[in-house]
């Protein structure tokens, strides 16, 4: 598996790995680093994890702030979800953590009825789960949860974009352990809103189950060949 970008891909432009011909494309929407570093490593899955299909990966925009909402990362999203689109097979979008509040913001501007599924890997769903516990974040620092301005467009209980939904959920989760209140807010939003919804919880890190993840997806894929 590679481990760091490669030369010659623009920050911001996704790096295509797969065959020529797929089935399908998955686009991954990350949080933090450089997906180019990420990759699928929060699955402990390599980059062929699914080889009949065109994985995309990207490197953020810089950005004046990192935390969930930022528009700059939005356009990132938004920007690679288009290329795998141009694939012309069904795509789906796989974000890790924060990254699925960029992930339904582009995939709502880019149009929720072309997506053929939205896997959510542990993401943080409203204000109260986006802040970890315990860390003193200067982004978040001044926010508070009484006020409703400054979460707008950073809850993906108020975001969640209205095609097929796959919520993973590790226990303990990655960032708030056993508690997983946000999981059960965020699977009620997505029952009402989105059709087909499932949630795969698995026992322990979600490192142990990666292959798990990817055959729930594969299964998918095969049972629903195009958007709806």
């Amino acid at each position: 598996m590679a481990t760091g970008p490669e030369r010659g891909v623009r920050v911001g432009a996704p790096l295509r790995i797969g065959p020529e011909r797929p089935r399908a494309a998955i686009v991954v929407v990350h949080a933090g680093a450089s997906g180019l570093v990420e990759r699928l490593r929060f699955l402990a899955l390599p980059d062929n994890a699914f080889p009949r299909d065109a994985l995309f990966i990207y490197e953020r925009e810089p950005g004046t702030w990192k935390a969930p909402g930022n528009p700059v990362h939005v356009a990132d999203a938004r920007r690679a979800i288009e290329r795998g689109l141009a694939e012309g097979v069904p795509t789906v979008v796989m974000s890790w953590s924060g990254g699925c509040v960029a992930a339904a913001r582009a995939i709502t501007e880019t149009g929720a009825e072309r997506i053929a599924l939205f896997v959510d890997v542990e993401g943080p769903v409203d204000r109260f789960s986006l802040v970890p516990p315990g860390r003193d974040m200067p982004e978040w620092r001044d926010l508070s949860p009484f006020d409703e301005a400054p979460w707008a467009g950073r809850e993906l209980l108020h975001l969640l974009p209205p095609c097929p939904y796959l919520r993973v959920q590790g226990r303990p989760d990655h960032v708030h352990g056993d508690c997983l209140v946000h999981a059960d807010r965020i699977m009620q939003v997505a029952t009402a809103r989105c059709g087909w919804s499932r949630r795969l919880d698995v026992p322990g890190p979600l490192s142990r189950h990666g292959i798990e993840v990817a055959r729930t997806v594969e299964a998918f894929l095969a049972d629903h060949p195009r958007p709806r």
